[in-house]
């Protein structure tokens, strides 16, 4: 077998407490998960990849996520990964569907990679900054909790709050936002309504925002991921940046959205497009001059470090979205970046740098 050939691909499936249950518009959460992923070559060498999916943005359960890693694995038993691009390109032909399956593989075969040149991933990206500052959500919860959320994170000086809210409830909605303007009257707010406004209903709710003064840098995905026209309408007539998050999985959604009249802001998360395909999305906004925001779903460390990592080597992002570490209880590794309030540091260790603290 070749020194670069895959000689095993493994994965578990861990689970990690969070700090309070964590609740949006598409449903709600009280623990993290993450299929963690091993992957080994040839010579030894080992990359780590991890996997969270959203089963409402590609479609995937854990159940399928970890079925696809079986078919992965056979598939691929031998295969060569002196060239990633090539492989990356085999794996989408090969399995289409299985978008945050992928994204864990491709993980792991980028820590493998920059591990061989000696080299953490954000370098072999770029260095283009040396930190990013992420946001922190605000999910849906009694207004009380959205109070004390708010006061805390301007307590510890986080500078950008992400209000979740529900469109089907608009007036629970605007008093959250308040209740969480007034107590963080420092913070930028970006909303995040997952879809579930009608683009009539989400402009309503905008001329109600104008009203009010808020500071809001962003309205993420006010409507349903098909109804492209709709999300494009909004964003003709938005005096705030729209963002397409759930519209977005791959590359070919954006060029979709760009082609019939763009948004803003495209959220990329590479629980949706992987690496390979976050690259494509990025090249692809900075052509046509539109913003991106990089997100994650409820991730370990070893997700979210592969984000920081590739936020920082391209410097491609002027929002970020990278909390799961602030939301969760208890992690499953360490390493691949270093947590400062809401500043993400990325490693100097080669590949991704990350390190498992026990089997799952």
């Amino acid at each position: 077998m070749k020194p670069t050939a895959i000689a095993s691909l493994t994965h578990d499936l861990c689970f990690m407490p969070l700090k309070a249950p964590f609740v949006t518009a598409r449903g709600r959460s009280d623990q993290a998960r993450a299929v963690v992923i091993t992957l080994t070559a040839g010579d030894g060498e080992t990359g780590l990849g991890a996997v969270s999916p959203a089963g409402y943005v590609t479609g995937e359960s854990f159940e399928d996520v970890q079925e696809s890693l079986h078919a992965i694995a056979a598939a691929f038993q031998g295969a060569d990964l002196a060239d990633p691009d090539a492989f990356f390109r085999d794996l989408r032909d090969r399995f289409p569907k299985a978008h945050s399956a992928r994204a864990g593989v491709e993980m792991a075969v980028m820590d493998i990679h920059a591990r061989r040149a000696g080299q953490p991933l954000w370098r072999h990206w770029g260095a283009s900054e040396r930190e990013v500052v992420t946001d922190l959500t605000v999910p849906i919860a009694t207004l009380e909790e959205a109070r004390r959320v708010a006061s805390a994170a301007a307590a510890d000086g986080i500078a950008h709050l992400k209000i979740k809210i529900d469109g089907t409830h608009v007036e629970e909605s605007m008093e959250r936002i308040r209740v969480v303007h007034e107590a963080a009257p420092d913070a930028q707010l970006l909303v995040d309504a997952n879809q579930s406004f009608t683009p009539e209903s989400a402009l309503a709710f905008l001329d109600a925002s104008y009203a009010h003064d808020f500071p809001i840098r962003l309205f993420e995905q006010p409507v349903l991921a098909t109804d492209i026209a709709g999300l494009v309408k909004v964003a003709a007539h938005s005096e705030y940046p729209v963002g397409a998050d759930e519209a977005v999985v791959t590359p070919e959604n954006c060029r979709a959205i760009l082609d019939a009249g763009g948004v803003q802001v495209v959220n990329i998360k590479l629980m949706k497009s992987g690496i390979s395909g976050a690259l494509e999305i990025i090249e692809m906004c900075r052509a046509a001059g539109v913003t991106l925001m990089i997100g994650c779903m409820l991730e370990c460390h070893i997700g979210i470090g592969a984000a920081v990592h590739l936020a920082c080597g391209t410097g491609a992002f002027d929002y970020l979205d990278l909390d799961a570490p602030l939301l969760l209880k208890e992690d499953i590794a360490h390493g691949s970046f270093t947590l400062r309030r809401d500043v993400l540091t990325p490693g100097e260790s080669p590949g991704l740098g990350a390190v498992l603290d026990a089997a799952c």
